[in-house]
């Protein structure tokens, strides 16, 4: 609403996307400091739901699928050492939907 409100001031140019619009508003309205402060916020929180989601998807991989199927009696080492293989698979193919994208 607020980069709604400074496009209408204009402000803002019109063609923005939601996204770009919010940007360009902080970008304009906090000092240089705190720009680099919300920015670094914004990718951290962004790293940090990549990583849950990539630590779900090698779980669900070695706990869920080789476990139960291939080897049922594996030992806590073999899983850790195993999720984190599963992490690097899922990895690899988000990636590359992410560039193509």
């Amino acid at each position: 609403m607020a980069a709604a409100a400074t496009v209408k001031q204009n402000i803002l140019l019109a063609s923005l996307v939601g996204r770009e619009a919010l940007m360009q508003m902080v970008l304009i309205s906090l000092p240089i400091g705190l720009q680099g402060f919300f920015i670094a916020g914004i990718l951290s929180s962004a790293m940090s739901t990549v990583d849950s989601y990539l630590l779900v998807a090698g779980g669900n991989l070695s706990y869920d699928l080789y476990r139960p199927f291939v080897r049922p009696n594996l030992s806590e080492a073999a899983l850790l050492r195993l999720t984190r293989i599963g992490i690097l698979i899922v990895l690899i193919p988000s990636l590359a939907v992410a560039v193509y994208f």
